[in-house]
């Protein structure tokens, strides 16, 4: 059903290979999830954290601190269910 993690970012300038990159040191602890859907809500969890090192690898907002919040609504089976809010992921990530 409904999850949500908080943590925080890194993002500096690195050369990987003699090419300039970004490093990315991503931490959010852990996921806050309900016993149904807990599969789902994971794997939804799973590729937020990984979109959100997309969007910090990419520069689309810079170097430094960021705070990460994550969260959504994950349906057993991933199916919507009359009186329950459809699947959904949000990410939100500022400059700290």
């Amino acid at each position: 059903m409904s999850w949500s993690a908080e943590g925080t970012a890194t993002v500096d300038n690195a050369t990987i290979a003699g090419e300039p990159t970004r490093k990315v040191n991503l931490s959010i602890p852990g996921l806050s999830a309900p016993e149904h859907g807990a599969k789902e809500s994971q794997v939804a969890f799973v590729a937020a954290k990984q979109a959100t090192s997309t969007l910090l690898e990419s520069g689309a907002l810079g170097q430094g601190n960021f705070n990460v919040s994550l969260s959504g609504h994950a349906n057993p089976g991933n199916v919507p269910a009359d009186g329950w809010v459809n699947d959904c992921v949000t990410i939100r990530i500022t400059q700290s």
